[in-house]
């Protein structure tokens, strides 16, 4: 079942343009009959009609457009991200050596916008709507309440999901404090670029980022926000340096303790049998969020290594899938090179320990999907069956880790086994000279909702990378200073 979801998702992510990652010196012009023109377009602003609104895009302001499918998708030089039906307009192309064309809706294809001036500033919020939309705004939050009268002069992240019991809301405040619970919020306006206003229902409304950093991508800018006081306390998570620039991944610590590893609820796979108690004997802390294309591509350039494919859904904050069980360990062992510190894959036990934060059922949350917590082929996800989502879309669990379930399976260190009966108790790997197939944990986009349980396993060749596999990371030895 594994290799079906996989090839599908890689057929179709095939038929997706890549965006251009640099803008190129003059405006490139691809149109549907196959034509290239290079030169300067010229025009009122591109409109895009999109399903919460009407939004005007000035030239200055965009990286590309491609055309084609469901929607019209359009990227700016500020990471945002909008999808929509490119709204009739007539456009100049004025060419260097040859004769101005006057290109209309219909003969576009695809754009890549080069440089202007006057590009507009960016604004200081960020939104993120259902379906993966990502906008830079100056967000007006009306009625908005969210534990203990919390405002928005206070926030720098809510996080919004809507349950059968109302709007609840995950949010992070500016001194670093963390909260979940029930929201408040009668509805949001967004001042875009040229002072035009779109009005939100909370419904549709993921994310809500409040004063984040202009520079960069929005996602990593509110990945930041989501732990404003990052570094600054020993308790909290923390990232290492890498020793010439830059940080490791988000890490957490986790305590030592003891579990009942498998299948608790007796309706699982026989592999997940029998059920141990497993004691956690070492301290360790694993990242918070599943290694991203940011974190991963870091290690690329600094090794020249190759960077995986993002299956045409854009890398930034996402899970760097397609890398196999071999690439997952030379990052670890990069990564302790870099840091001075000993990283590596969970063991497995380590994972479900972590994944289950002290939970014994199906899912950390409960027994049962309620579509507010993964991503996964029936989990009700704006990205399921489609591809992965960013990391850190859902809730985090009692150990403040996101996407345990769902989203990409995750290598670990093990040998696979059908059984759990020569595991060792202590946390260690199972280890075999005559190794075949290393585990992966968690389940995935394409996969249902079963396969997202804490105690469901899978497994794969080490050598073999997937579309729906990325990987999270554990450092040894920790110390109460870090």
């Amino acid at each position: 079942m594994r290799f079906r979801f996989a090839l599908v998702a890689i057929l179709l992510g095939g038929l997706l343009p890549a965006q251009a990652a640099e803008p190129p010196p003059s405006d490139i012009v691809t149109l549907q009959n196959g034509n290239i023109y290079s030169g300067w377009l010229s025009g009122g602003p591109l409109v895009l009609e999109t399903d919460y609104g009407r939004v005007r895009l000035p030239w200055a302001w965009l990286r590309s457009l491609r055309r084609g499918g469901e929607a019209d998708r359009v990227a700016t030089i500020h990471g945002e991200r909008l999808r929509g039906r490119l709204v009739a307009m007539d456009v100049e192309l004025d060419r260097v050596l040859d004769p101005a064309l006057t290109l209309h809706t219909g003969d576009l294809q695809a754009i890549d916008f080069g440089p202007r001036e006057g590009a507009p500033a960016v604004l200081p919020d960020v939104l993120v709507l259902q379906g993966g939309d990502t906008l830079r705004a100056a967000v007006a939050a009306a009625g908005l309440q969210a534990g203990n009268g919390l405002d928005a002069g206070r926030l720098a992240v809510l996080d919004l999901a809507v349950g059968y019991d109302g709007l609840r809301g995950q949010w992070s405040r500016r001194d670093g404090v963390r909260g979940t619970g029930p929201v408040q919020l009668e509805g949001v306006e967004a001042r875009l670029a040229g002072d035009q206003a779109l009005t939100l229902a909370p419904g549709r409304i993921e994310s809500i980022g409040f004063g984040l950093p202009a520079a960069g991508d929005p996602e990593r800018a509110l990945l930041q926000g989501r732990f404003p006081g990052d570094g600054k306390a020993s308790a909290g998570p923390f990232r290492d340096p890498l020793g010439q620039g830059g940080n490791g991944p988000l890490m957490v610590r986790l305590p030592t303790g003891s579990y009942r590893r498998g299948d608790l609820q007796g309706d699982g796979d026989r592999d997940e049998q029998p059920v141990t108690t497993v004691h956690i004997a070492e301290p360790f802390a694993i990242s918070v969020f599943e290694v991203t294309f940011d974190e991963y591509a870091v290690f690329c350039r600094a090794t020249g290594r190759r960077m995986p494919d993002d299956s045409g859904w854009g890398r930034g904050a996402r899970p760097a899938v397609n890398v196999s069980w071999e690439d997952a360990v030379a990052y670890t062992e990069w990564l302790s090179e870099r840091t001075g510190r000993r990283y590596r894959l969970p063991s497995e036990a380590e994972w479900e320990y972590a994944a289950r934060a002290g939970s014994e059922t199906r899912f950390w949350w409960g027994q049962e999907m309620d579509g507010l917590h993964a991503n996964c082929a029936d989990c009700g996800s704006p990205w399921e069956s489609e591809r992965t989502a960013p990391v850190g879309r859902f809730p985090a669990n009692a150990f403040g880790l996101y996407d345990t379930s769902g989203n990409a399976w995750e290598w670990v260190l093990d040998c696979y086994a059908p059984h759990y009966e020569d595991h060792p108790t202590d946390g260690r790997p199972l280890q075999d000279d005559r190794c075949g197939k290393r585990v992966i944990r968690g389940g995935g986009w394409s996969f249902p909702a079963g396969e997202a349980r804490s105690a469901s396993r899978w497994r794969d060749f080490p050598a073999r990378a997937s579309d729906d596999t990325g990987f999270r990371v554990v450092r040894e030895e920790v110390s109460p200073g870090g």
